[in-house]
């Protein structure tokens, strides 16, 4: 999701038309195409999130963007004292799958992604999953 601050002269939907924003990001990350070259937009890199939580607290940059969970327990542990400051947008800006990996060296590899998916499939269906992520949002 994209975050700035509040009170700022723009709209999340005004980012590819506002001329000289400046927007944070965080090298490696996978980020959707969407975020690449922007035109108006000058991206500048860090090295985490919490970096770009800085530099938009402080004025450097106008929004950076970054997972919702982490983006919220990143402002729940380092800004607390100040985090209604920040205003994060309702809209997803970009989904990426999420996988997981077992190594064929395993030879129990296929087995144990089954077993997974089907735990978490039931898990989904009984809201054990939600009830767990509700837990853990900030």
């Amino acid at each position: 999701k994209l975050i700035k601050l509040k009170g700022t002269d723009f709209g999340f939907g005004d980012i590819y038309t506002k001329p000289g924003l400046v927007a944070g990001y965080v090298e490696g990350y996978a980020y959707n195409e969407k975020i690449k070259r922007p035109d108006n937009i000058l991206l500048v890199p860090s090295n985490h999130v919490v970096q770009n939580l800085l530099k938009l607290n402080n004025g450097q940059i106008d929004l950076t963007l970054g997972d919702e969970g982490v983006l919220r327990y990143q402002i729940e542990q380092y800004f607390s004292n100040n985090k209604d400051k920040f205003d994060i947008d309702r809209e997803v800006f970009a989904e990426r799958k999420l996988y997981f990996m077992v190594s064929k060296l395993n030879p129990r590899h296929g087995r144990i992604i089954e077993d997974f998916n089907k735990e978490l499939a039931g898990m989904k269906k009984d809201g054990t999953y939600q009830k767990i992520l509700s837990k853990h949002r900030y």
